[in-house]
C-alpha cells in the first residue's frame, strides 16, 4: 500500500536488502537452523535411539543362542523396545512433543530396524552353520519330525471330517511327495514363518510405542497441572 488507509500518509517502502532480518534469517545467517516444530519428530535423534535399542536387541539375541536366560531376557527386551526408544529420545530432546501418534511412528521404525537386523543375523548365522560349520543336521532332523507330526494331524483331521477315501489318498500322496518335503520347501516355509512373525513384531512395537507415547503425554499433562 502506498498510503496509510487511516491517515492517508505516504508509506515508506524499503528495498529487500534494507529490510530487517527475521529470526529465522538471523539463525540462517549464523549458520544454525531454527528448532523443528514442537510436534514434529526429530528423526536423526529418533533413529539414533532406535539404532541403540536395536544393537542391544542384536547382542541379547546372539547371546541367547548359548543361554536360555539370555534368550528370555532378549524376548523381554524386544517387548519394551519402543518404550526404551521413546525414553532415550525424550532424554536427548527434553522439549520434544510426545503423544500416541508420535510414539506409534517411532515404534514402527524401531520395529522395522529390529526385525531387519534380526533377519540379517539369522540369515548370516544360518548360512555359516549350513555351508561352513555344517552343524545343521539336528535342525534338519527336528524339522522333519515336526513336519511329519503336522502331516499326521492333517491326515487325521481329513479322516475325522468325513472326506472320501480317494481324497484322503490324494492328500496323503501330496504331503509325502519329495517336492513338499525338500530342503528348498522347508527353507521357504521358514522364510514365510519369519516374515509373519516379523510383521506381528512390528505391529506389536507400533502398538507399544503408541501406548508409551500416550502415557508420557498424560504424565506430562498431570505434572503441569500440579
Amino acid at each position: 500500500m502506498l498510503f496509510c488507509p487511516h491517515c492517508s500518509a505516504p508509506q515508506i517502502r524499503l528495498p529487500y536488502h534494507l529490510r530487517p532480518l527475521t529470526v529465522s534469517s538471523v539463525e540462517e545467517s549464523r549458520g544454525r537452523l531454527p528448532p523443528p516444530h514442537p510436534r514434529a519428530v526429530d528423526w536423526p535423534l529418533a533413529l539414533r535411539a532406535s539404532a541403540t535399542v536395536t544393537g542391544v536387541s542384536a547382542v541379547l539375541t546372539l547371546m541367547g543362542t548359548v543361554s536360555s536366560f539370555m534368550w528370555l531376557l532378549g524376548i523381554g527386551w524386544i517387548l519394551i523396545c519402543s518404550s526404551v526408544t521413546l525414553a532415550l529420545y525424550r532424554r536427548q530432546r527434553s522439549t520434544a512433543w510426545i503423544d500416541g501418534r508420535i510414539g506409534a511412528r517411532i515404534g514402527f521404525v524401531t520395529g522395522l530396524m529390529v526385525v531387519s537386523v534380526l533377519g540379517l543375523m539369522f540369515a548370516s548365522t544360518g548360512t555359516l552353520r549350513r555351508f561352513v560349520l555344517k552343524d545343521m543336521g539336528e535342525f534338519d532332523r527336528q524339522t522333519v519330525v515336526q513336519t511329519q507330526v503336522l502331516h499326521e494331524k492333517f491326515a487325521g483331521w481329513m479322516k475325522d471330517s468325513g472326506g472320501s477315501v480317494e481324497l484322503q489318498k490324494q492328500y496323503a500322496e501330496m504331503l509325502s511327495s519329495p517336492e513338499l518335503n525338500s530342503a528348498e520347501t522347508r527353507a521357504g516355509g521358514s522364510l514365510v514363518a519369519f516374515a509373519v512373525e516379523g510383521a506381528f513384531l512390528v505391529l506389536l512395537m507400533t502398538a507399544s510405542g503408541s501406548v508409551a507415547g500416550f502415557l508420557q503425554r498424560r504424565r506430562v499433562a498431570i505434572t503441569q497441572q500440579i
